[in-house]
């Protein structure tokens, strides 16, 4: 099991940057987490979906959640042709998988990719397929956490949002709104590289992509979250004299309102 990485936001985040190839795709919720966005087919015509975006951008990063895609490829535009990128977390070695199995993926680039524009090619379709995605996301890796914290150290949980209104019968009538995202995580005997790395988070006063543990072949607990660090920055010596590995570091995050 991979350890807890934090990533930049998503930069496939607008349908300002994006064009799609069919008239049946929904594109306007894909960097949210919970919908699940249907493409139905009709033909067995490839069909692919890209962001063009205004400036070059840095990837090494990205993940696919709740798809049922088995023929597809991710492409990266080169100035002058498009490109399957090289992987490190994958079944397969590059970006394009003729039999996927897994409903949700977490790639990790061999190396570091600046472009203008990605593509994302669903080949094989059958007649009639549906064909589902719930969120992409494409950006870069800040750092990983030296170990990932245990159970009593990782308290998180999905607040669901809703209203309820008793009826004359008794019963209640409830709506749900949604949930989020609400987690502490605390960490003992830090060292001071992950104590730099967390100040430096804790500083930036943005938001940010938590992802607990990203395995890439089979992603464990399907997770990833644009939080923000709601609490303070509380640090302080695990023990009594300084050693580089004695830092108490606890963060408190909430899930970025949608």
């Amino acid at each position: 099991m991979s350890n807890f990485e934090i990533l930049t936001p998503n930069i496939c985040n607008t349908t300002g940057i994006m064009s799609s190839y069919t008239s049946a795709f929904n594109t306007s919720t894909l960097w949210d987490r919970k919908p699940l966005n249907i493409l139905s087919l009709e033909t067995t015509a490839a069909t692919n979906f890209q962001w063009a975006f205004d400036t070059t951008q840095t990837v090494d990063r990205m993940y696919l959640q709740n798809i049922n895609w088995e023929n597809f490829g991710i492409w990266f535009w080169t100035g002058t042709t498009y490109f399957n990128p090289s992987l490190t977390s994958a079944a397969t070695g590059t970006a394009d998988w003729a039999q996927n199995s897994v409903t949700s993926l977490y790639l990790k680039f061999a190396s570091t990719l600046t472009t203008t524009r990605i593509r994302i090619l669903l080949t094989s379709a059958t007649s009639g397929d549906v064909r589902k995605i719930g969120q992409i996301y494409a950006g870069q890796h800040k750092f990983t956490f030296a170990n990932n914290p245990s159970h009593s150290q990782y308290k998180a949980k999905l607040s669901r949002s809703k209203a309820s209104n008793q009826m004359a019968s008794g019963g209640d009538l409830t709506t749900v709104f949604g949930d989020a995202y609400n987690a502490r995580i605390s960490m003992m005997f830090q060292s001071t590289t992950m104590r730099d790395n967390l100040k430096g988070l804790y500083d930036s006063a943005t938001s940010f992509v938590i992802v607990p543990y990203p395995t890439g072949t089979s992603w464990e607990g399907d997770e990833a979250y644009l939080v923000n660090w709601v609490g303070d920055f509380n640090k302080q010596p695990a023990k009594n004299e300084y050693t580089s590995d004695a830092w108490n570091i606890d963060m408190d995050l909430k899930e970025v309102a949608k």
